[in-house]
């Protein structure tokens, strides 16, 4: 839908040449309220787009998309001038005081001059199609649909969450893995999260790897608050650094800390690499091999792997 909005967005003078260069008139034409909306939509993807780009990184981990998915709130909130999150008592408050002036959704509200701002900012053509509706009725009526749309759009993607447990319920719990998100995490705290995986880590190291991986996360705290270049290294970290850039300059001087962040950080599988993979299953499993056994279609995708195998 975003990609149709933008391209009518973009030619919209040639359609109306169109149109009006017809001997018969087009009676169903969109009125002026419709091309109000696309634009809205057209704008809003826009920002949606350059977040999920973001997103099909193959090396996103699961910390960064979340981090993602808030900048992209706050971005639309921004453009918008969306207010919010808002908690229940204050959702409440305004409630009561009456909605006629502004449009809400979940925790988030927007002012319908926020609103009529927002269209005035999509250009002059879209401006003058607003300022074109002579009804007031309808007027309000397309200010509410915007900034109803808008709020709703942020309150989704508010709450989409990037993890799930077992039983497909949403996790809140995702630990840092990054040394930026590390330096902002008490001792205590951070025993927890190690407290939390310590069944899994007992399975390969003992209780002495458990200490060497909270005294370097000790002495990372320590190294950021008492070395200057250091600290301004972390401090040039954000959501947009990848894990191995992250480490890069550390994975020697706190290597238990490292495989430890490693282990937990958990790759998401967006749709690239799932594509991916069932392109090769369709390429290796044709019309010609419906009859190859798994076991032998496993060994032909291994086998794939050889080259890069060798350059490890």
């Amino acid at each position: 839908m975003g990609e149709i909005c933008a391209w009518l967005m973009t030619h919209n003078v040639e359609i109306f040449d169109f149109i009006n260069s017809q001997e018969k008139p087009i009676l169903q034409m969109p009125q002026d309220w419709w091309w109000i909306l696309v634009a809205a939509i057209k704008r809003i993807n826009q920002h949606v787009n350059i977040t999920f780009r973001k997103l099909q990184s193959k090396d996103l981990v699961l910390s960064q998309q979340r981090e993602e998915l808030e900048h992209l709130a706050l971005a639309l909130c921004d453009d918008i001038g969306i207010d919010g999150p808002f908690d229940p008592a204050q959702i409440q408050e305004l409630e009561q005081l009456g909605a006629d002036g502004v449009s809400m959704c979940g925790r988030w509200c927007v002012s319908h001059d926020n609103v009529i701002r927002f269209i005035a900012n999509q250009g002059l053509w879209v401006h003058d199609k607003y300022e074109g509706i002579m009804d007031d009725t309808q007027q309000n009526k397309i200010v509410r649909t915007v900034g109803r749309l808008c709020v709703s759009v942020v309150d989704g993607i508010t709450n989409i969450q990037t993890e799930r447990d077992s039983n497909n319920k949403p996790m809140d719990d995702l630990p840092p893995i990054m040394p930026h998100q590390l330096i902002k995490l008490r001792e205590s705290a951070f025993s927890d999260i190690l407290r939390a995986n310590e069944g899994r880590l007992m399975h390969s190291f003992n209780g002495r790897y458990l200490g060497t991986i909270e005294q370097q996360h000790q002495d990372l705290c320590t190294a950021y608050l008492h070395e200057p270049i250091f600290k301004s290294v972390i401090d040039s970290h954000d959501h947009n650094t990848s894990f191995k850039e992250s480490w890069s300059i550390l994975d020697r001087r706190y290597p238990a800390l490292r495989e430890f962040c490693g282990a937990i950080a958990s790759v998401f599988p967006n749709t690239a690499m799932v594509e991916a993979d069932f392109s090769l299953l369709g390429w290796e499993k044709d019309v010609h091999h419906l009859s190859m056994m798994d076991l032998t279609l496993e060994s032909v995708l291994q086998c794939r792997q050889f080259e890069s195998l060798l350059n490890l």
